[in-house]
Formats: C-alpha cells, sequence, structure tokens
C-alpha cells in the first residue's frame, strides 16, 4: 500500500516537532553547562513557519488483501484543506513570503481532493499559507456492506496513541488503518485491552515500508471487551485511524472512522456528543496500574448538567457506562478521574435497523488556534462547532467562512464548565481563535439520505504558528 506524492498546497495541522503554537509566548531558554565550562544558553525566538505536514490516512477498505467486497477499491475520501484567514489569526503571528503550491489557494478558500483506494496522502504547506492551515479528511458511504459519513482531522503522525472504537457485537468489524509518511521503515504494535485485560486480537509488530500504508482487520474480540486499542511505533512515527464498521445480517447499523483520542490524562473533554436517538455511551480505558474512580458529567449549552455517573474502572482494563436520561440535542461531557485514563463516546442514530454510528473523542488542548474545513452538499443535514474551556474563563473569537469567502466573527466568553454549542448553517470552515485561557474543540456533521441519519464527529487539534529558532549565546561573557 502507498502514500500519494506530496501535495503542496495549503494544509498543515496538529504538532509537529519545532513548531509552537503562540508566536506571543515568552522566550524559552536552556542552561547547559559542566563545572569548568563557562555556561551556555540556548534560546529561540519564534519565526515565521515556513513549512507545515499532515497526512490524511484514506480509505479503510482500499487495499484490503481479504476484501471480496467488488465496491472495496472504489471507496473514496475527499480531503478538505484550508488556512485560517488573516484576520483570525492570533496577534503576532508572521508569515513569510508568498507560498508555492501545485494547487492555487487562498486563505478564505477550501480546496477539496480526492483520495480513493489504496493511498494516504501527506500534505505539505510552504510559505505563507503554512501558519494557521489544516486539513480533514470526509467521506460517505451507502453500499451493500456500509453506511454512513465520517469526518476526520489530519494530524502530523505519533509514536505512541490510543484510539477507541469497535465492539463484539455479531457482524462488527474493526479496522486499523496505518501509514508510514516518512523515510525509513517502522514497526508497529497494536495492543487491544478491554474490560477482561488484554484481548487474543492484538498485533504483536508490523512492519510499514516508507511512503507505505497498511490496512490491519483485527480478530474475534473477547465477549464484551469494549475494546481499546493502544498503538506504539518503533522507527518513527505513525498516522493512525480506526475504522468501526457494523452490520447485523444485512442491516447497515453505521460505520466510522476515528482517530486517536487525547494522551491519558486525569480530565478527559468530549466537546461536542450528540443524542440523536439511544443514548451515548462512555468507554474509559485505564492504561496505569491503580484502578480509576471515574465521574462522567454530561452539560447542555446552559451550563445544567444532564447527568452525572461513577464509574470504576480496573487498571489496565476498560470500561463503559450509558448516559442514560439526556433528551435530543448537543452536550460537553466531561469525564473526570483520580488516575490517567482515555475516553471516548458511541453515538448511534437508531436503536434498531439502518442507522449510523459515530465515536467523539477525548480532545486536545487549544491555546491558540484551531479549525476545519467543512463539507458542502449536507442538504437537510448540519454542523455544531463545541467549544469547552479549559480555565476559570475563556475569551474566544470563533470565525466562519462561507462558500463566496465571506469571512463573520464572534466573540465568545467562555466559563469553565459550560459549553459553547453552536450551529454553523451554511459554513465551509470554521476557526476557533483564543484569545485567553485554553479550550478543547470539536465539531459535529449530520446529514440525512433516504434511509435516515447521519453523524460524525471529529475533535479538532492545535494548528502551526511559528517556528522557533535557536540561536546559541554565551550566558557569562
Amino acid at each position: 500500500m502507498r502514500i500519494g506524492g506530496a501535495l503542496r498546497v495549503l494544509i498543515a495541522g496538529g504538532v509537529a516537532a519545532g513548531l509552537v503554537y503562540g508566536a506571543g509566548r515568552a522566550e524559552g531558554e536552556v542552561h547547559l553547562a559542566r563545572a569548568a565550562d563557562r555556561v551556555v544558553t540556548v534560546s529561540g525566538t519564534p519565526q515565521a513557519l515556513q513549512s507545515a505536514s499532515v497526512t490524511c490516512p484514506g480509505a479503510d477498505r482500499g487495499g484490503l488483501s481479504d476484501s471480496t467486497d467488488p465496491e472495496a477499491a472504489q471507496q473514496q475520501v475527499t480531503l478538505l484543506s484550508g488556512s485560517a484567514p488573516t484576520s483570525v489569526l492570533p496577534a503576532g503571528t508572521r508569515t513569510q513570503g508568498a507560498g508555492g503550491g501545485t494547487v492555487p489557494t487562498t486563505r478564505t478558500g477550501t480546496t477539496s481532493t480526492t483520495l480513493s483506494g489504496d493511498r494516504a496522502m501527506r500534505l505539505d504547506t510552504t510559505g505563507s499559507l503554512a501558519p494557521g492551515s489544516t486539513a480533514t479528511q470526509y467521506s460517505y458511504d451507502s453500499i451493500r456492506s456500509a453506511r454512513g459519513i465520517s469526518v476526520l482531522q489530519c494530524t502530523a503522525p505519533v509514536q505512541d496513541a490510543w484510539v477507541l472504537a469497535g465492539g463484539t457485537e455479531p457482524g462488527r468489524v474493526t479496522r486499523l488503518v496505518l501509514a508510514n509518511p516518512g523515510s525509513s521503515a517502522i514497526t508497529v504494535a497494536a495492543t487491544v485491552v478491554g474490560s477482561a485485560g488484554r484481548d487474543p486480537s492484538s498485533v504483536a509488530g508490523t512492519v510499514i515500508a516508507p511512503g507505505r500504508r497498511t490496512v490491519l482487520t483485527l480478530g474475534t474480540l473477547r465477549s464484551g471487551s469494549d475494546p481499546a486499542i493502544h498503538v506504539t511505533s518503533s522507527g518513527g512515527p505513525v498516522t493512525i485511524a480506526a475504522a468501526d464498521v457494523w452490520m447485523d445480517g444485512e442491516t447497515q447499523i453505521g460505520e466510522e472512522t476515528t482517530g486517536v483520542s487525547a494522551s491519558p490524562a486525569t480530565t478527559q473533554v468530549l466537546p461536542a456528543v450528540p443524542v440523536l436517538g439511544p443514548a451515548p455511551v462512555v468507554r474509559v480505558a485505564d492504561p496505569g496500574t491503580q484502578d480509576a474512580v471515574v465521574r462522567v458529567r454530561a452539560t447542555a449549552s446552559d451550563g445544567s448538567i444532564a447527568t452525572e455517573q461513577v464509574l470504576t474502572v480496573a487498571a489496565g482494563r476498560t470500561g463503559s457506562l450509558t448516559l442514560r436520561g439526556l433528551t435530543r440535542g448537543d452536550y460537553g461531557v466531561q469525564v473526570l478521574s483520580d488516575e490517567p485514563v482515555v475516553a471516548a463516546a458511541s453515538v448511534r442514530t437508531t436503536a434498531t435497523g439502518v442507522g449510523d454510528l459515530t465515536w467523539a473523542t477525548g480532545a486536545s488542548l487549544t491555546r491558540a488556534l484551531t479549525g476545519t474545513g467543512l463539507p458542502g452538499g449536507l442538504g437537510n443535514g448540519d454542523a455544531v462547532l463545541g467549544v469547552t474551556a479549559a480555565s476559570r474563563t475563556a475569551q474566544i473569537v470563533v470565525s466562519t467562512v462561507d462558500a463566496q469567502g465571506r469571512v463573520t466573527s464572534t466573540r465568545r466568553s467562555l466559563a469553565a464548565g459550560t459549553p459553547l454549542l453552536q450551529g454553523l448553517p451554511a459554513a465551509r470552515s470554521v476557526w476557533v481563535t483564543v484569545r485567553s485561557g485554553s479550550v478543547w474543540a470539536a465539531v459535529t456533521l449530520r446529514r440525512m439520505d433516504r434511509n435516515g441519519p447521519l453523524v460524525a464527529t471529529t475533535t479538532l487539534t492545535p494548528l502551526p504558528l511559528a517556528a522557533q529558532a535557536p540561536a546559541l549565546r554565551p550566558a557569562n561573557g
């Protein structure tokens, strides 16, 4: 399996080595010395970001060696790439030169690129479009063996991550999509952890050549295991996605392609959890050596706590609870634990029959800027932005760009624990600029087709704004 050649357009994302988020951050210093040496100070000053890179994993069925589905090779995803309008960049962000690219782009437009078959794609941004740029993968399936929409923000590859997806129901299949955008071979291991501990479907090690990808279909999961997948790589980082496809005989229960959850922490926030039918189910994994006592709280946009429940998760295992008592709508969910955990919520559109499913995963903190492109053609569906403040209060600006490139911005003040849940009618991209404090953010998409509602969610990751330029100078003479 291969990765498409670098596409030099307005695309960037995630956390990449050498990037800092917020050009106004104070200069950092590290003092290096031995007893008989003069002290030398290594300092860094934010400079204009010249390049950034993310990788989109591509379609989950493309290139499957065991697939008998003739539609697998035709599966497509749409890559939505964009760069934040200049007006929403945090103060002090520097740009450099006129960025070059094989696809003409502007800071108020969204470029769509179709990716099909057995391919991932690394997307590189250079020059003036690099700061505040992003890419997102979107797909809609309506075939005999799968139905659903998926949305996933593309990020920089990682070497250690958790993915929560899949289940033990008959007809449910979990596939890991692993891409190596680097120049060296990597070895990837996937440890599946469930309510009974390590699952026999774990994968000890898979070698992925440079510029290639592989799709692993996990084996039969232990009954009731509530799987969480711990992915590690050696030799270099890997891009990770998990496809959760659920069929009940010939009935399409739903599908989702989800990315990695936020790293283990005592606070996990799921900023946008929709309730469309059955109650969402929160899955929690405890990767540590001590049992975790976990409090799960769902909060409405007016700040009222709609439900609050407690769960104990055994060390090295997973657990889950159902968020009962919620009415139809959107919520922010907090998972508070006395031990570091990872968490995600599973959402279904219907309890029986043809439907769709999504995973609302734990989000990473944003301190300066985040955002994403949004697909057109949602029909009578919609998009919802969810934002939760991490500090006592946070000051943010929410900006949307429509199909004509018009920017609309609104200042918001967020109190900790009260989520912002804002509809995004007619928006083709959305951007959150953090003026003070820090936030978690996510987007939920809804769509209707002739068989009923569809749903997808993605967390929004911090976007790169500046490069740290190191300098050496004597500190004492």
